[in-house]
């Protein structure tokens, strides 16, 4: 049976073009809508549906409609293995995974058959997102661009070679990982060394601030202008809190009302705010509860004491922003000690007689206060298992302000 070439045609009154072809099952013409006025897009589909009609793709149930729709979808899926196959390897695809392994314990470190302990999963991914900025895929990690990242990280001293290998050491991590997981054909930093750093060298160890340092810094920080927007009064009570509690400023940015006992006797840190990953409760001297109690009253329970910094984002993971991400606490400090007339920061270690004052020192503080409890204890109310850890922050080795700690100690009240 003899078919009729598809054409284009209109239909009487209409404007829009049709494909007319003879059907050899049904034996009439059938008709099919381009769906369009115009003649050279109609004729697109015209040619189309030609293809199909001479490779006997059109049969009796035929329908173009339902075929193109078929072909978007099937184009829809291809599309997206495609997406797949691209953003599995981008590296802001797989960052969110690799913390949620890591957050979980589940990244193991070299020769270690056992999970490693929860740590501060919070610094790790910054100090990734530091080294791999600029960077948009896994495959152009390379040995070559860490190097040049770290040379550019330490320039001018601003940071230490300590700093540096720890940032090498999260990026060997995560390469590890994508290399084990396939998401990689190999790990690219597998024979990469990290900086060496020469043992027992002492680099960027802080100490702690006389007394006579803090009256007058806390007296510079009433009396000055606002500073990160926040009042004297904040400011003060900032500094104080971390010295009795020992938090960081990252750590004490995330305090609100609610984390605080009924009594004001302790104080809660969430273990996703703390840098080692696990909560804590920390106790606050008798003292400091009358001017806390003031300060909270108006602020409501979901409040933060010093607000614009942690960021809370969809998926109920909090961020670092604002002033703790580049360390706004340090800065206002500087600023409230050189009112006071002390100059603090690394390049001031000399005229301080040899000491290295900035806003970490504020947790030496609280470390040497605790001289006079069972080591144990120390260590407890430090956050850590480490003896290093230890000594670094209660400096049990330095006899020179062995007075001023035991009177420190003796004028503590500490709920335990």
């Amino acid at each position: 049976m003899g078919r009729t070439v598809p054409a284009l045609r209109q239909k009487p009154g209409e404007e829009v073009w049709y494909v007319r072809y003879q059907c050899q099952f049904r034996r009439h013409s059938r008709w099919i809508s381009a769906d369009t006025s115009n003649h050279k897009a109609a004729a697109k589909t015209l040619a189309e549906f030609i293809e199909l009609f001479e490779a006997g793709r059109v049969d009796r149930d035929f329908s173009f409609i339902r075929l193109k729709r078929e072909r978007l979808e099937q184009e829809a899926r291809e599309y997206q293995e495609r997406l797949a196959i691209q953003t599995k390897h981008l590296i802001e695809q797989v960052l969110p995974e690799f913390e949620k392994v890591h957050r979980s314990g589940g990244i193991r470190r070299r020769g270690d058959r056992k999970e490693t302990k929860q740590v501060s999963t919070q610094g790790v991914m910054g100090q990734l997102r530091r080294v791999l900025e600029g960077l948009t895929r896994i495959d152009e990690i390379t040995a070559e661009h860490v190097v040049q990242w770290g040379e550019a990280f330490v320039e001018g001293g601003r940071r230490s070679k300590t700093t540096r290998r720890h940032h090498e050491t999260s990026v060997k991590s995560f390469t590890a990982w994508l290399d084990r997981t396939g998401r990689l054909p190999s790990d690219p930093l597998r024979g990469f060394r990290r900086t060496h750093v020469p043992k027992n060298q002492e680099i960027r160890t802080r100490h702690a601030f006389t007394k006579e340092e803090l009256v007058k810094i806390f007296n510079a920080a009433l009396q000055g202008p606002l500073r990160q927007k926040w009042t004297g009064v904040q400011r003060e009570l900032l500094y104080r809190l971390c010295m009795e509690t020992g938090f960081r400023a990252a750590e004490a940015g995330a305090i609100r009302k609610r984390d605080f006992a009924e009594d004001l006797t302790t104080v809660h840190l969430a273990p996703w705010f703390a840098k080692s990953g696990k909560e804590a409760d920390q106790p606050i001297p008798e003292w400091l509860r009358p001017k806390l109690s003031l300060f909270l009253e108006p602020l409501k329970p979901e409040d933060f004491l010093w607000p614009g910094g942690w960021k809370e984002q969809d998926d109920g993971t909090w961020e670092k922003r604002g002033w703790i991400n580049y360390k706004g606490a340090g800065r206002v400090l500087k600023a409230d000690a050189a009112d006071a007339g002390i100059v603090i920061g690394q390049k001031a270690k000399a005229k301080n007689g040899g000491r290295v004052l900035d806003f970490h020192s504020l947790r030496h503080n609280f470390g040497i206060s605790l001289r006079g409890l069972p080591k144990e204890m120390q260590m407890r109310l430090l956050r850590t298992e480490s003896d290093e850890v230890w000594r670094r922050y209660a400096h049990p080795d330095d006899i020179q302000d062995l007075t001023e700690r035991i009177a420190a100690v003796d004028s503590r009240v500490r709920i335990v």
